[in-house]
């Protein structure tokens, strides 16, 4: 295993369902099937729950089992941000204040900016 991947295009979706299906009758051993897809996420959350795979590992498992890729700029995986401190010259990761309230999307982290989008929502609903 290289751990490298490769991205494909094709001229017609004939040629790419060829290639598919040839692919398939390979029998290639790290080959995962859709139908194993949703039970690969389970009990990857599970080894996650349980401390066996770190966060990052399971975001990339997440974003490799939704399509994303490195190689594709508008498939590029996702990760979400959790700093809030980006000025201090070192990081305390024992202090709170240091990590965004995750409950909360990104737009409104800011007070004076969540209660901008609380009034333009209420306007919005009138």
């Amino acid at each position: 295993n290289t751990g490298q991947t490769y991205l494909l295009g094709f001229s017609t979706t004939e040629e790419r369902d060829e290639l598919h299906n040839r692919l398939l009758q390979l029998n290639l051993p790290n080959l995962v099937h859709h139908g194993d897809q949703r039970k690969e996420i389970r009990s990857m959350t599970q080894r996650w729950q349980e401390g066996h795979v770190t966060n990052f590992e399971y975001l990339m498992h997440l974003n490799k089992q939704a399509g994303r890729s490195f190689n594709d700029l508008m498939q590029y995986p996702v990760l979400p941000f959790i700093l809030a401190d980006y000025t201090s010259p070192t990081l305390d990761l024992n202090n709170p204040n240091t990590f965004r309230n995750l409950s909360l999307p990104m737009a409104i982290q800011d007070p004076k900016l969540k209660e901008h989008f609380v009034q333009r929502y209420e306007m919005l609903r009138r």
